[in-house]
Parts: C-alpha cells; structure tokens; sequence
C-alpha cells in the first residue's frame, strides 16, 4: 500500500472527498513478504460513493482508474509506472457507441512534478495541490486499511 497503492486513495479522496468505512483484504501470492504482495479493498465515501482499490507489487506496472457515472463512464489507463519515461496515458470516455472519444497523453514526469510542488509550497511559492485535510485523511485511511487486514473487518472512519 505505500509503495503505489496511497497514490491511489490521494486520488480517490481528491475526487470524493472523506471515506466513511473501508474492508481491506491483503494475500502473499508470490514474493513471500510478510505483509504480502497484493491488497485489496472497498470503500464508502461520506457523500455516498464507492470504490475499488487494487495493488499488486509482484505484475508488470500497470495504472487504470475507472469512474462509472449515471450517464457515462471515463477510464484512464497509464502504459508504465509514473516514473518510467516514455510511457502514455489513454483516457476513454464513452456515453454511447455514438458519443465515445479517446485521447492519448504523453507521459509527464508526475514525481518529479509533485516533489517541485511540494518545495513551492514550502517556500510559500505556491499552495500544494492537496489540503492539509487530504494529506492527513489519506493517513487515517491507510491506518484503518492496516487495521483492516490486520482483523477481517470493515473499519469506520
């Protein structure tokens, strides 16, 4: 979870806000690490939403954030790790066989460009893209994916 998988909740508590509730699964399948190599969880954000979050260590690096919508569905697929150059980014929106769209995006540096962030705010340059409330949710949240799979059971935020 802290190697890639907390980029993951940044991003889901940036969309949606505070998570309610979380159940958190984790498995060793294959590198025989003590806290495993896959986890796996569901969570309920306050305003209602839910998610999906899936990280395995031991694959070929592989990014895709799929948001379902009463009306349409976006998904975003990145081809490498987000700090491996030459990579590309696929964003496919679809409504209807009629109205879907694809667009490519060359890879972008997005460690780099968060660590540059990260100083800009500290020399007061420039806020960081995520609020303090949202840095210090995203530690309650992967305390409780801890506490999770450490129990069996679903934990309330």
């Amino acid at each position: 979870m802290t190697q890639m998988g907390i980029h993951l909740t940044d991003l889901l508590i940036a969309f949606y806000g505070p998570v309610a509730s979380l159940h958190a699964f984790t498995a060793d399948r294959s590198l025989g690490w003590e806290t495993g190599d896959v986890v796996t969880m569901q969570l309920q954000f306050k305003v209602g939403m839910t998610a999906t979050l899936q990280a395995i260590l031991h694959t070929p690096h592989f990014i895709r954030t799929h948001v379902f919508g009463s009306d349409m569905w976006v998904e975003i697929r990145n081809s490498t790790h987000p700090d491996t150059p030459d990579g590309t980014a696929t964003m496919e929106r679809y409504r209807s066989i009629e109205d879907s769209e694809t667009q490519v995006f060359d890879w972008t540096d997005s460690v780099t460009a968060n660590l540059e962030a990260f100083g800009s705010a500290i020399r007061g340059d420039a806020p960081y893209p995520y609020s303090d409330f949202e840095l210090l949710h995203n530690i309650e949240v992967l305390d409780a994916i801890i506490l999770s799979a450490e129990t069996g059971q679903a934990v309330q935020l």
